[in-house]
């Protein structure tokens, strides 16, 4: 008698006692499998962003941290560099050679060191045009030189696409259907919300955006340019805010009301980075509460005694003697210096204007104000996100 005839002999009398058996060892094994996936997935994945927006070019590089329900978010690098890419094009209507040459080589430098020194992986890293960059004609030529000097073919997005990226990988989810998000960027003013039709975000979730073309460095222009004397900024910057700035985001607003509706607000983009660094230096969370007279307070200082509001008495702010108060200041100083050398005063005043014109019009004093800290990079955390969920479906697929 062979093996085989022995096995059916002692299988079929106690065919349901194996049966079980087999029952177990299967999902004995399959879990094992699945133990096996977990362990070997790594514990922290790396991700890199370059951004090429109107006042220059951006770099972050983000850090995945596994934990038990998935990963955590840690940024591990931030750096800017202006390089005046938009400057002039209000007027021609192109990237300048010169400007183009900068920026490109400030692309490739954040390139470089992401992929050389962070070691992420080129298929991590992603490179886009914001959509301030939308006037100039030239932007193929931009991308041929940025494509040529890092082997990466970058993206432009719309204005629509930033501001739905923005609320991805911004707003948290409980708040969906409570808040909205104004970014005030370098060459343009866009905000927008989301509706969510259930618990769960997906991905035809419905947005509602509104933009001018008109930002901080854009209504500068604008505003020097009705101005070639430059004797009368700020009552220029008066005239023109009406029609450049209220009036268009009013005519969208009356089309789309949820705007009035939502009692949250996460305010973006440098102007807000900047106002929340000189009124409030000390605070270093990731959403700052601000309140709506901070923005008139702003406005005034800025045009009454820039001296002042640029150079605000740390020692005063920081009274303590700790490791980590002496950590904060350090860092207040820091980022007091960033803004001294990204805005001009100009800038600061045009910028104040543009965010009295939406405090305005989205009644801004009516809702809870937060300047959202990572806005510049919200984007990429969105491109993470469906990074991720494309991985995770492809696992699952297997």
């Amino acid at each position: 008698m062979n093996i085989i005839s022995i096995f059916y002999r002692w299988l079929l009398p106690n065919f349901k006692i194996h049966k079980l058996i087999m029952v177990l060892l299967f999902l004995l094994f399959t879990n094992i499998f699945s133990l096996s996936y977990a362990y070997t997935q790594p514990s922290h994945k790396l991700y890199g962003g370059v951004e090429i927006g109107s006042k220059g070019v951006k770099c972050a590089v983000v850090e995945l941290i596994k934990e038990k329900e998935g990963y955590d978010a840690n940024i591990r690098q931030s750096e800017t560099v202006n390089t005046g890419i938009m400057t002039g094009v209000e007027k021609t209507k192109k990237f300048s050679r010169e400007a183009i040459a900068d920026t490109v080589k400030a692309v490739k430098t954040f390139y470089m060191e992401i992929k050389e020194k962070d070691k992420v992986s080129p298929d991590h890293i992603y490179i886009i045009g914001s959509s301030g960059l939308s006037i100039a004609e030239n932007k193929e030529e931009l991308s041929e030189k940025v494509l040529d000097a890092t082997g990466k073919k970058m993206s432009f997005i719309t204005v629509e696409e930033e501001v739905i990226l923005a609320i991805s990988g911004l707003i948290p989810s409980k708040y969906n259907n409570t808040a909205l998000l104004v970014d005030i960027g370098s060459g343009n003013t866009k905000g927008g919300y989301r509706v969510s039709r259930s618990s769960i975000e997906r991905k035809d979730d419905p947005f509602f955006t509104m933009s001018v073309p008109y930002g901080t460095v854009t209504f500068t222009d604008a505003i020097t340019k009705n101005n070639p004397d430059g004797t009368n900024f700020v009552k220029q910057a008066d005239k023109l805010t009406t029609n450049f700035i209220s009036v268009p985001i009013r005519e969208q607003i009356d089309r789309t009301p949820g705007f009035l509706n939502r009692d949250r607000a996460y305010l973006s983009g440098g102007i807000v980075w900047a106002m929340t660094t000189l009124l409030h230096p000390a605070n270093r969370k990731l959403f700052v509460r601000l309140m709506p007279q901070d923005i008139d307070t702003f406005y005034n200082q800025a045009v009454n005694n820039p001296e002042a509001l640029l150079n605000p008495n740390l020692s005063k702010i920081f009274t303590s003697k700790t490791r980590h108060s002496l950590k904060a200041k350090e860092q207040a100083e820091k980022d007091l210096k960033r803004v001294k050398d990204a805005f001009t005063p100009n800038q600061l005043i045009a910028g104040a204007k543009i965010m009295q014109a939406i405090s305005n019009e989205l009644n801004l004093k009516n809702k809870r104000i937060y300047f959202a800290r990572q806005g510049y990079i919200a984007w990429l955390f969105s491109y993470i996100n469906e990074a991720e969920l494309n991985q995770n479906t492809t696992h699952g697929n297997r």
